[in-house]
């Protein structure tokens, strides 16, 4: 049985285009918020490029002006406040108090002496 081999399809790369582009925006002002928020997730991490499309001249602009947005306190670090439902480390046990059911107790080894 012999193998026959599929023509592929040449992968074909689009060119980018940002939001900025198409608005005609050159400079990215500190001061518009609403632009900015655009490009900060929900934890407040400036989303990269490959994600916006924003080219690396603009991605540079665009931390420097988000960067200067929260330090005048236009701009939030964090958008909202992100709750995690991780599980409470478990408590410590008293030595004195009882364990509960199936919590194994700690077994110490015995002394080895070294009389001849």
């Amino acid at each position: 049985m012999a193998f026959v081999q599929r023509k592929r399809k040449p992968f074909l790369k689009r060119k980018r285009i940002s939001e900025l582009d198409l608005q005609g925006i050159n400079y990215i002002d500190y001061k518009d918020v609403d632009t900015l928020s655009k490009y900060v997730n929900a934890h407040g991490k400036i989303l990269p490029s490959k994600i916006t499309g924003v080219s690396a001249k603009r991605q540079r602009m665009l931390a420097t002006a988000i960067k200067r947005a929260r330090e005048m306190a236009l701009l939030e670090f964090t958008k909202e406040r992100i709750r995690t439902t991780a599980k409470p480390k478990r408590e410590r046990f008293n030595r004195n108090e009882q364990r509960p059911e199936g919590e194994r107790a700690r077994v110490s080894k015995p002394e080895v002496s070294s009389a001849k």
